[in-house]
């Protein structure tokens, strides 16, 4: 309702603008959101006879006096019938003529403007607004018709006559055989044999990971290496402590055995820590060192490759083969 209040509204202003043209589809808009507002029906009426569209205004004034009438609205229907009385002497015609083979085709359609005209009004002057319009024929199985007719005055009388159609038999044998497509000679040479893939690129040569990998394993045995020694400076100081009664069996100590204990756990734990640094330079050495490519003048090695890291009480190292 209230878009329907909006367009209309917009309406008028463009019609008091004389801006008919953008006014009249808002006021058709309007008449079909609200079919039972005769007000708006009344004002598209007006519409149309000012854009020049004589025949779509009487037909509208004819409506409004109908409905109006039905409504009791007697003054509304008195004026709609009056217009629509002062515009039919103006109004042009277009008359559609049929010859009886036309009338007798199987399903025939006659279409004005894409509107749909029934056998009833064959022959019968159409009230229709100055301008171009457009008829066409359609039967089944026969080829489509249409022709433009041009009105350029009000009250001019246009007259058209259907032509017998063409039925698509008679198309088809009108038109020209169709080129057969060209034949490939016997003579015609294979195409060529796809080209050969491209061999694999060769690795990229890598001249620094052989002796990255020697230092890694090196300096990883040497924190192996510090592993041991300080396990050994760590169990030794456990073993002064409980020494000359300075920790006893329930490891309660006097002060110089909370001192030898406490040099103990740093021994301790600098030997986890470089047991984890050691081991993991160590192996990261030794994965280098297998998976660096050969030199130059060093040709790849091949067979079975071993390492592994030796731990004993008496040292911790790196050993291997390749």
């Amino acid at each position: 309702m209230a878009a329907a209040q909006s367009l209309f509204e917009q309406a008028v202003e463009e019609m008091d603008r004389k801006q008919y043209a953008s006014a009249c589809p808002k006021l058709e808009q309007t008449t079909q959101m609200l079919p039972e507002a005769l007000g708006a029906k009344e004002t598209l009426a007006r519409c149309y006879e000012a854009q020049g569209r004589l025949a779509s205004a009487w037909a509208q004034y004819g409506l409004v006096n109908a409905l109006a009438s039905r409504a009791g609205q007697t003054q509304r229907a008195a004026a709609a019938g009056r217009k629509a009385a002062a515009l039919k002497p103006k109004l042009a015609t277009l008359t559609v003529e049929l010859p009886d083979a036309v009338r007798g085709l199987s399903g025939i359609s006659i279409a004005s403007d894409g509107l749909a005209l029934g056998a009833a009004v064959w022959g019968t002057a159409l009230a229709v607004d100055k301008g171009e319009h457009v008829i066409e024929a359609k039967a089944p199985g026969y080829r489509p018709w249409s022709s433009k007719v041009a009105i350029g005055e009000d009250g001019a009388h246009a007259r058209v006559e259907v032509p017998m159609l063409e039925t698509l038999e008679e198309e088809e044998e009108a038109a020209p055989p169709p080129t057969p497509a060209p034949v490939m000679s016997a003579s015609v040479p294979p195409p060529p044999p796809a080209p050969a893939p491209a061999p694999a690129p060769a690795p990229a040569a890598r001249p620094w990971q052989r002796p990255v990998g020697i230092a890694a394993t090196v300096a990883g045995a040497a924190g192996l290496g510090a592993t041991g020694v300080l396990v050994a400076l760590a169990v030794g100081k456990k073993n002064a402590s409980n020494q000359d009664g300075h920790c006893d069996a329930l490891n309660t100590c006097d002060e110089t055995g909370l001192e030898l204990r406490a040099q103990a756990r740093g021994f301790g734990n600098g030997a986890t820590a470089t047991l984890v640094v050691g081991s993991l330079l160590a192996a990261g050495g030794v994965v280098l060192l297998v998976t660096a490519p050969p030199g130059k003048d060093r040709p790849a090695t091949t067979g079975a490759i071993r390492w592994g890291i030796d731990v004993s009480p008496a040292r911790v190292g790196v050993q291997g083969a390749w």
